[in-house]
């Protein structure tokens, strides 16, 4: 653990309550600001990250210096449906794999509610998933705009805020734009695109477009899509085969096998 309960950071600035989520390169902080006694959430890298002591220490360098570059890109995305980047700092620290270095902060609004991938019932009617899939693409386009690609788009990284049918996307996959196979890999089956299991293929606005469309299929239909890894057919010219959806209304049937399958 990076932080402990009641820590301080930026100078007394903030105070860890406690962690939010964890992934394979960061940790999420729900903190307190001090000044105004509200909550932020607090992201940084993970010092628990088991792949990242396989990097060599100026691969950990430039793997730190990346995600702070592309937070300040992130920090100018300013759009009703994309968390919001209050600050970016830096803070020392003792431990981990960057140890006697700084780590760099991103501080966000704290959004109170549930992501999609909490929400109870496990089908929605068609135009409020619709809805929220074009807040989210109204989004994308901002943050593609400035040449960011969210590269984790999935249920869990869409939170809707209590008691609104209003999207919030978060949980930017930012460590995952550094040009290393360790940092390429992924596992988010059924939302991650062919591209994102090989740091060879060519990412792009497509990629997030993919995981949008997989995202609005779970919406409708309560399943999971399969894994583009399961669907890809390496001896075929047209490598994915579309996945069933007799049982989904017909605009959101056009959307989700235009975006699965860009060729029909």
């Amino acid at each position: 653990m990076l932080w402990q309960n009641g820590q301080k950071l930026n100078n007394g600035n903030y105070m860890v309550d406690r962690i939010l989520g964890q992934g394979r390169f960061s940790v999420t902080y729900l903190a307190k600001e001090v000044r105004t006694n509200g909550y932020v959430a607090i992201k940084t890298l993970n010092p628990d990250a088991s792949m990242l002591k396989d990097l060599k220490p100026s691969e950990r360098e430039k793997y730190a210096t990346k995600f702070y570059d592309e937070a300040l890109k992130l920090s100018q995305c300013q759009h009703p449906h994309i968390v919001k980047v209050r600050e970016i700092f830096d803070e020392a620290v003792r431990e981990g794999w960057f140890a006697n270095t700084r780590y760099p902060c991103i501080v966000m609004d704290y959004i109170d509610g549930v992501s999609l991938g909490q929400r109870g019932e496990p089908q929605l009617p068609e135009k409020i998933a619709l809805g929220y899939i074009q807040q989210i693409g109204s989004a994308l386009i901002s943050v593609h705009q400035r040449g960011l690609l969210h590269r984790d788009l999935k249920p869990g990284n869409i939170m809707i805020r209590a008691g609104k049918q209003e999207a919030i996307l978060i949980d930017f996959g930012l460590a995952r734009s550094f040009d290393h196979p360790l940092t390429q890999q992924i596992t988010v089956d059924g939302f991650a695109p062919f591209e994102l299991y090989s740091h060879l293929e060519p990412k792009g606005p497509w990629t997030d477009v993919y995981s949008l469309a997989a995202t609005l299929y779970v919406l409708l239909t309560g399943k999971k899509p399969e894994s583009a890894l399961d669907r890809h057919d390496t001896d075929s010219d047209v490598h994915l085969t579309p996945p069933p959806v007799c049982t989904i209304p017909r605009l959101a049937k056009r959307l989700i096998r235009r975006s699965f399958m860009p060729w029909l």
